[in-house]
């Protein structure tokens, strides 16, 4: 009976973007392994579709960037209540993970940017998805060179 009212209530989240510098820089059986593991986590089977991993940009003979991009997100639950506390989670979360599968595989992580995708055209309704600069994200150690 009260459908419509919660239809209004949930959120179209966005997708998230992360930036990792890494060192050494990977060789392609590497990077295809580590593509595997962190690609695996439940967040990106379950929340974020589409996703993927690349090598983005050399910084040096030794590091580089690497992209992990996942542009959908196909979690329809989320309320837009939960909208700040749900992506400071995901931030939380996949930080760690990432890291840990950088460094088990003899990777250290000497960087990072997380950004959650906006609409660029039509433009994105002011207030409807959070700027990760008013999500309160924590800091985060990175490995020492």
């Amino acid at each position: 009976m009260f459908d419509f009212l919660r239809k209004k209530e949930l959120l179209k989240a966005r997708g998230i973007t992360w930036y990792i510098v890494i060192s050494p820089i990977p060789k392609e059986e590497e990077l295809e392994h580590i593509r595997n593991l962190i690609l695996s986590h439940y967040l990106f089977q379950n929340d974020f579709k589409g996703a993927y991993l690349e090598l983005h940009d050399k910084i040096s003979d030794t590091s580089n960037w690497i992209k992990i991009r996942s542009p959908i997100f196909s979690n329809r639950m989320l309320k837009t209540s939960e909208i700040h506390s749900y992506y400071n989670h995901v931030y939380d979360e996949l930080y760690e993970y990432i890291k840990d599968c950088f460094n088990k595989n003899n990777f250290k992580l000497l960087g990072f940017s997380f950004e959650i995708n906006h609409q660029i055209f039509p433009e994105e309704p002011k207030g409807v998805i959070c700027d990760p600069q008013n999500l309160n994200l924590s800091s985060k150690k990175m490995d020492e060179e």
